[in-house]
């Protein structure tokens, strides 16, 4: 491989890296709030229940 071959070669990987950053820098915004907003429905408490049936069924 010649000199200009690499130098061709890094400019080209610069150029996808660099358009990829573009492409995806709304993406991951939206990534963020959507995980945000996940760990605060899973942080939300769950209502008491039990395997038991309710006093009134059994009567």
């Amino acid at each position: 491989m010649s000199e200009s071959d690499i130098s061709t070669e890094q400019d080209l990987m610069e150029s996808i890296q660099q358009g990829l950053a573009q492409d995806f820098a709304g993406e991951r915004a939206s990534m963020t709030k959507s995980k945000g907003d996940s760990l605060k429905e899973m942080k939300k408490a769950l209502p008491e229940w039990s395997l038991e049936p309710p006093e009134t069924f059994l009567a």
